[in-house]
């Protein structure tokens, strides 16, 4: 026994003189752990970056202890979902102060330019889209000469795009001389002739939006095709090779395919490693706090007395967007006022002082926030909207898709007992991310299958980096308390070979 005691004593003192020599030579905010795959990433003061401390925003009445490794876990999810380190180390400095540390090796100078150079290229690929819109207005509204000239630039030299394109032309053209009715036949008659018309018209507007490509699809296909697993390795490869073979006749298409792979291999390569400091202010941003408001308007609200005074509060003279005791709507801020406000259509939000609002009804029985119970999502993923434009899409866990289900059926069910003028009338419903509007979909039917999907206003929808933040932020989860909008401190560190 003695001797298996003095064994354990001399471990345990070598342990102590090794971890007492390593805090001498680097202090514990100066070590860079290990990363999990691969070999240690170099700290800032061999490499140099840029240290950042933050002020944790906890809300009043809230206990603090531990606060910062909480919120410090949350973001980590954040930044760094696939968790794989990278070039930044993290730590709690107080329980409301965190440190956060960005080594900044000569690879990680060059990531702005390289992730501007991919976004680049991810709107090149997406100028090869065409809406449906675009579509609809060439064909149902210019004639003749016009016409041709549009389709010809829709069709961007792809020889199947400018054959649909024709089709479409050639069918409308057709529906429209039978409307005319020249044969005078019964309204009955001519209903029935012009329904397998009218389908095979929509068919071909089909296989046109059929042509496009979202950037996010084919970024997904590269993923597969690069994925660690074989089978899904080659699925996605020949997924690829399918995809060539169908934009054999496309070249400006194939042109953008080849540049935003060439891009996205040499983004993908870096990015995963390193990052850098804006991008990473970025991400910090915002609590990552979801919830569900049914827009106030004169649908929803029957009591016109009641939106007069929401809305006198942003008149010149008014007390402003500020929520008071008892308030049943709310001003909420929109996130980017472009997508809903659109040049020729009439203004959906409102301005006070700069900024753009929408007002929202905040009841319980409107709306679905954190205090409504216990919710959550499972999942947050890239989509392409009804134009090709990027969308996301959010999955809810069992207790969120019973609630999301009874919201919205409960405001349809509405809309629809109203009748009469809003017979045609439709509910929206405002998705609120850090009291910020970024989406205000028409509810057009219930949603009980427990997912949903935010999309932008814009053919392309929401950009890249900003697509990238919502998943990466809706994933991770919201924060237990806000970082300060700005670093308190931000310190430049040198390499240690120019000190």
């Amino acid at each position: 026994m003695p001797s298996i005691w003095n064994g354990r004593v001399r471990v345990i003192l070598a342990s102590l003189l090794v971890g007492l020599a390593l805090a001498l030579v680097w202090p514990s905010s100066r070590v860079f752990l290990l990363k999990r795959l691969g070999a240690a990433q170099p700290g800032i003061d061999q490499v140099g970056g840029v240290r950042l401390i933050y002020e944790i925003e906890a809300p009043p009445g809230q206990s603090t202890t531990g606060l910062s490794g909480r919120v410090m876990a949350a973001l980590q999810r954040r930044v760094d979902p696939r968790g794989m380190m990278r070039n930044i180390l993290w730590r709690p400095v107080s329980d409301t102060r965190l440190e956060i540390d960005i080594a900044l090796p000569p690879e990680a100078r060059g990531l702005p330019k390289i992730r501007m150079a991919f976004i680049h290229t991810q709107e090149a690929l997406d100028a090869t889209n065409i809406s449906r819109y675009a579509v609809v207005d060439a064909v149902e509204h210019l004639t003749a000469t016009a016409r041709q000239q549009r389709l010809s630039e829709l069709a961007m030299g792809s020889k199947t795009r400018a054959s649909l394109l024709a089709q479409a032309s050639d069918a409308f053209d057709h529906i429209q001389a039978l409307k005319a009715n020249p044969d005078n036949l019964p309204p009955e008659a001519l209903a029935i002739k012009l329904q397998p018309l009218i389908a095979a018209y929509e068919l071909i507007e089909a296989q046109i939006e059929g042509t496009n490509l979202p950037a996010v699809s084919l970024e997904a296909m590269l993923d597969q095709a690069g994925s660690d697993s074989r089978d899904q390795k080659q699925a996605g490869q020949a997924w690829l090779d399918d995809l060539n073979k169908e934009s054999a006749d496309f070249p400006l298409r194939l042109k953008a395919m080849d540049e935003f792979e060439r891009r996205y291999q040499e983004y993908e390569a870096l990015r995963l490693k390193v990052t850098d400091v804006a991008e990473l202010k970025r991400m910090l941003q915002g609590s990552g706090v979801l919830g569900f408001y049914v827009l106030a308007d004169s649908l929803t609200v029957p009591d016109e007395s009641q939106l007069k005074a929401i809305y006198a509060r942003l008149a010149p003279s008014g007390k402003g967007p500020m929520p008071q005791p008892g308030d049943t709507m709310r001003w909420m801020e929109v996130c980017r006022v472009e997508e809903f406000d659109r040049p020729g259509q009439s203004p959906q939000t409102h301005e006070w002082n700069g900024k753009h609002y929408m007002p929202v009804l905040v009841t319980p029985q409107a709306s679905m926030t954190m205090a409504s119970g216990n919710w959550g999502l499972e999942t947050a993923y890239p989509t392409a909207d009804s134009n090709s434009g990027r969308a996301i899409v959010f999955q809810f866990d069992a207790a969120g898709k019973r609630m999301f289900g009874d919201l919205t059926s409960y405001w349809y069910e509405f809309a629809q007992r109203r009748g009469g003028q809003y017979q045609d009338a439709r509910v929206r419903l405002a998705i609120v991310l850090d009291d910020k509007v970024i989406s205000a979909p028409v509810l057009n039917s219930p949603i009980k299958g427990g997912s949903g999907v935010i999309a932008a206003g814009g053919g392309a929808g929401f950009s890249a980096a900003d697509a990238d933040y919502l998943i990466n932020t809706l994933n991770a989860g919201s924060l237990p308390a806000p970082l300060s909008k700005d670093p308190i401190s931000e310190e430049c560190i040198e390499p240690a070979s120019t000190k």
